[in-house]
């Protein structure tokens, strides 16, 4: 029994500290990420949106497409000047003092002439070219749309693991006071020692679900991040600047 406590003695002073330093890293990086989305939290989500919409790279092959089909219905408008024939030319016998069979043609001749067709085709084509610019238009805003969607769900995700985090933390330290005041009485000898592994066990599990919430956390803040291209802590301080 002696060789037995003193073996867990020394082992416990071994594991109390890392379990303090484990908990100062928690508190950091709860309070880290929850201090981001302090206020309004939907509205900040909305201005995420926005930022995610300005600096996705896809949004401007989309706006550059709406403006190809708007300039394609300037020049449909126009393009029945292609079926346009205009030709003019001087009679040369008419300018000369030299008796010519050519004499009694007109001095000059000119010769317009159009296709019938494109009266007929240009309508089409107009309205061909409008229909291409509202499905352009439609695409920019679906593509609104994905973003935001994108956007919120990683958005509520990230919030959702940092009051998960806030969870885990209160459920370690409650097992961990547990845990502490099992420690105490194992080196007082009052209780056994499967009572003491029994809370032992408890602790690293609440430990080992406190660090997975953390993982998950990070996670879904580099996700958010990748959608709005920047991180959080600079898409806070842009966001601030607009409102002021």
């Amino acid at each position: 029994m002696t060789k037995s406590y003193l073996f867990f003695t020394l082992l416990l002073a071994g594991i109390f500290p890392l379990s303090v330093c484990g908990q100062e890293v928690e508190s950091r990086v709860y309070q880290e990420n929850s201090s981001v989305v302090e206020g309004d939290s939907v509205a900040f989500g909305e201005a995420l949106v926005d930022l995610a919409w300005e600096h996705y790279p896809q949004n401007e092959a989309y706006k550059l497409e709406v403006l190809r089909e708007k300039e394609s219905i300037s020049q449909a408008r126009w393009d029945w000047l292609d079926g346009m024939n205009v030709s003019f030319n001087i009679n040369e016998g008419n300018i000369s003092n030299e008796i010519n069979p050519n004499l009694f043609f007109p001095r000059y001749n000119f010769r317009f002439s159009i296709s019938a067709g494109t009266f007929i085709n240009l309508p089409s084509e107009v309205k061909q070219a409008k229909i291409r610019r509202d499905i352009a238009e439609e695409n920019v805003s679906q593509q609104r749309l994905i973003i935001r969607r994108e956007v919120l769900s990683r958005y509520y995700t990230y919030l959702y693991n940092i009051n998960l985090l806030k969870l885990r933390h209160q459920s370690y330290q409650d097992v961990y006071s547990s845990y502490t005041s099992a420690t105490q009485s194992f080196r007082r000898g009052e209780i056994s020692i499967d009572e003491y592994n029994k809370a032992l066990v408890a602790k690293d599990g609440a430990q080992e679900a406190r660090y997975l919430a953390e993982r998950e956390l990070l996670l879904s803040r580099l996700l958010l991040e990748e959608v709005i291209g920047m991180s959080l802590n600079r898409a806070r301080d842009v966001i601030s600047n607009k409102r002021n």
